[in-house]
């Protein structure tokens, strides 16, 4: 169970990596699609409420792992909640960048990986 905690684990590197993707996406949304105006009016926003929205939109994804986890133990697969929070949060991230849902296909194939790879 230690060797599947580790790669789920959040390291420095792993942190990085994220914080650098997230930065280069809001930099060709802010670029690309017209996004100096939505900043614009982030900035103006009571930040109170973008709190309170980001924190229910993300709560959400504890929810939906926890569904997850019992659907597929209904299928008979007996997965830590953590594990498969973390497939599902990974298959919105790949689905929120590619087209036609690819995340989904990401998800799939990470849940085939074996969990103690």
């Amino acid at each position: 169970m230690a060797e599947a905690q580790s790669w789920l684990r959040l390291d420095r590197k792993r942190l990085l990596g994220l914080g650098l993707l997230g930065l280069l996406t809001i930099g060709l949304v802010v670029t690309l699609g017209g996004g100096r105006q939505a900043l614009t009016a982030m900035l103006a926003a009571d930040w109170r409420l973008v709190g309170l929205a980001i924190l229910i939109h993300y709560s959400g994804f504890a929810v939906r792992g926890d569904r997850w986890r019992r659907i597929l133990r209904i299928l008979g697969y007996q997965l830590p909640y953590l594990y498969t929070t973390n497939l599902l949060i990974s298959g919105w991230f790949i689905s929120a960048l590619t087209p036609a849902r690819a995340g989904d296909f990401v998800r799939i194939g990470l849940l085939h990986r074996p969990l103690h790879a």
